[in-house]
């Protein structure tokens, strides 16, 4: 039997050299797990606040063509939803908005009562904004002015839907640029005290 005694080193006491090669041998230690769920538990916290109840959350990335992130779920809350509409459209929309002051109640209980709402999926093979869509469904078709505001809701409602999903992929785009920064490795490294032999391999 023989004793041989092996010296090893905390990530700070390595060569410049052998600390790059540990972070690039290490590159995936911050995304190897499920890095996105606090993202995820904050948006859908968030995309529920807006209206769109119990949504899942999809999303593929981050350097390939189709790449993005998207969301469905099977009902909307018009009252949480009809809120956002009518600030955004006091500000953008002056016939909306005026239809609005005019006919408000007319027009929610429309929309409330014969009209149904949700997020399906149009296209399985990518997660990102134009894979989903809102779909409606009216149990009592009117002409005229609720006809109008009936569409003018729809496309309002989808336009906030896909810039929420750029939104969304847009956060999870940079939480994952940051993980596999160098600077956030090495962070993760010295954080959990690893220690090294000299040629860089984890002791």
């Amino acid at each position: 039997m023989r004793t041989i005694e092996l010296t090893i080193y905390k990530f700070e006491e390595l060569d410049n050299s052998i600390q790059s090669r540990v972070v690039n041998n290490l590159s995936n230690i911050n995304i190897d797990y499920n890095w996105y769920d606090g993202e995820f538990c904050y948006w859908k916290e968030k995309l529920e606040e807006f209206g769109f109840m119990q949504p899942q959350i999809f999303f593929n990335g981050f350097c390939s063509q189709g790449d993005g992130a998207c969301f469905e779920c099977k009902s909307i809350d018009l009252e949480k939803a009809w809120k956002f509409f009518t600030l955004q459209m006091a500000k953008t929309d002056n016939w909306i908005n005026r239809k609005i002051q005019t006919h408000e109640a007319w027009l929610y209980d429309y929309l409330y009562n014969y009209v149904s709402f949700k997020i399906q999926c149009v296209n399985s093979r990518y997660s990102h904004e134009s894979s989903q869509t809102v779909s409606s469904y009216c149990y009592k078709p009117t002409k005229g002015l609720l006809d109008k505001f009936y569409t003018a809701f729809e496309n309002w409602l989808e336009d906030f839907r896909r810039g929420l999903c750029m939104e969304l992929y847009h956060n999870l785009a940079d939480q994952y640029n940051n993980l596999i920064s160098e600077e956030a490795i090495k962070e993760t490294i010295q954080a959990n005290e690893y220690e090294f032999f000299p040629d860089g391999k984890i002791a």
